[in-house]
C-alpha cells in the first residue's frame, strides 16, 4: 500500500493531493503542466514537498512533521522516464545492471538473465541504445527499474513516443508485468483510452488538484 498526502507550491498553482494505491495500477491523467510528473518526482525524492507525508507499506519516505526525507537511493522505487534515460555508452546489459542493489532485499528479486528473458530482450544484451528500437529501449528501461527490486513502480508517459502497434503490445506487457510483480504501479499518461485499459484507478488532475476519480478495466 502506498499513501501520498502532499502539498507542493509551484509557479502557477499549489499542488495538493491525497490518495492511496494498493497492489494495482493507478493512472494519473490531465493536461500538460497539471502536476502529474511533480507527484511522481515527489514520491521518488527528486522534488521535496512543502508539507505532507509519503509512505510505502510501513516505511515513511517523507514526513514534514517528523522531518523525514529519505534520499532517492533508499526509497526502493523503480522509475521509468518518458525518454527512458538510458546511458548511451553502456550496453543493454550494463544499463540494466546499473539499477542492481549491492545486496538483495526482496523475495521477488530476479537475476539479470531472468529479467532480460521476462522482457524478451535477452538477444539485445550486448547492443547499445542507438542500436535498438523505441520499444526495445522501453523494455530496457523497465528491466533496469525492476532490477532495483522496487516496492513501487513509477512510469512517466513511458509509451508516448512509440508507434501505435508497439504501444499496444507494450500496454499488454505492462499489465502482465504488474500482475506478475504484485507491487503498486503509478503511471502518467495523456491517453484516456490507455488509462482505461491499464488502470484500476484513474485520477484526473487539473491545476494541482484531483477533479475526478474513475475505475478502469485493468
Amino acid at each position: 500500500m502506498v499513501k501520498v498526502k502532499i502539498k507542493r507550491i509551484l509557479p502557477s498553482f499549489t499542488l495538493e493531493v491525497d490518495f492511496q494505491v494498493a497492489n494495482e495500477i493507478l493512472v494519473l491523467v490531465g493536461p500538460s503542466g497539471a502536476g502529474k510528473s511533480t507527484i511522481l518526482q515527489c514520491i521518488a525524492g527528486l522534488q521535496t514537498p512543502e508539507e505532507g507525508e509519503i509512505r510505502v507499506k510501513d516505511k515513511i519516505l517523507y514526513s514534514s512533521i517528523s522531518k523525514i526525507n529519505l534520499p532517492v537511493r533508499k526509497r526502493r522505487i523503480g522509475y521509468v522516464f518518458q525518454d527512458y534515460a538510458l546511458f548511451p555508452h553502456m550496453t543493454v546489459e550494463k544499463n540494466v545492471l546499473y539499477g542492481q542493489p549491492k545486496e538483495s532485499k526482496s523475495e521477488k528479486a530476479l537475476s539479470l538473465e531472468e529479467i532480460l528473458e521476462m522482457l524478451k530482450i535477452s538477444h539485445l544484451a550486448k547492443r547499445y541504445p542507438r542500436e535498438i528500437s523505441g520499444g526495445e529501449k522501453q523494455r530496457t528501461a523497465l528491466a533496469r527499474a525492476l532490477m532495483t527490486e522496487p516496492e513501487l513502480m513509477l512510469l512517466d508517459e513511458p509509451l508516448s513516443a512509440l508507434d501505435p502497434d508497439t504501444r499496444g503490445l507494450l500496454q499488454q506487457e505492462l499489465f502482465k508485468l504488474q500482475k506478475h510483480w504484485g507491487i503498486p504501479f503509478i503511471m502518467v499518461t495523456h491517453d484516456m483510452q490507455e488509462a482505461q485499459l491499464l488502470g484500476n484507478q484513474i485520477l484526473r488532475i487539473e491545476n494541482g488538484v484531483f477533479v475526478s476519480v474513475a475505475t478502469g478495466t485493468g
